[in-house]
């Protein structure tokens, strides 16, 4: 499937970071390997079928907009202590990740059927 990656502006005391664009991008096509980044302020105008972020706020958004959708809330250095939001993954590292988006990509797991024998299929 398309792994696209959308960020918001990066706010801190002084106002945005007028480098915040181009650092994204070249750290998550370094890292991730995502080449294809969208910026916007409302990340909720973006289907997906998983949808990761670090800000507990934008995941409960984005659930209620695409409420059978999968959401992880990453759990980073910043966000310790905030709550992860209902019917939410919490993730804290790649692996976990992977996890999650791997359960999507399969699907359902549909439960074993009993065998015309009685035992299990």
């Amino acid at each position: 499937g398309d792994v696209f990656c959308v960020t918001t502006p990066w706010e801190g005391p002084l106002g945005t970071n007028p480098w915040w664009r181009a650092e994204s991008e070249a750290w998550l096509a370094l890292h991730v390997g995502i080449d294809v980044v969208h910026h916007a302020d409302d990340k909720t105008a973006y289907e997906a079928d998983l949808f990761v972020d670090d800000r507990s706020k934008n995941v409960r958004a984005w659930l209620a907009a695409w409420p059978d959708r999968t959401a992880a809330f990453s759990r980073t250095l910043h966000n310790p202590s905030a709550p992860v939001p209902c019917s939410a993954h919490s993730i804290s590292s790649w692996d976990a990740l992977y996890h999650v988006a791997r359960g999507v990509a399969l699907g359902p797991v549909q439960p074993s059927l009993p065998s015309m024998d009685g035992g299990v299929a």
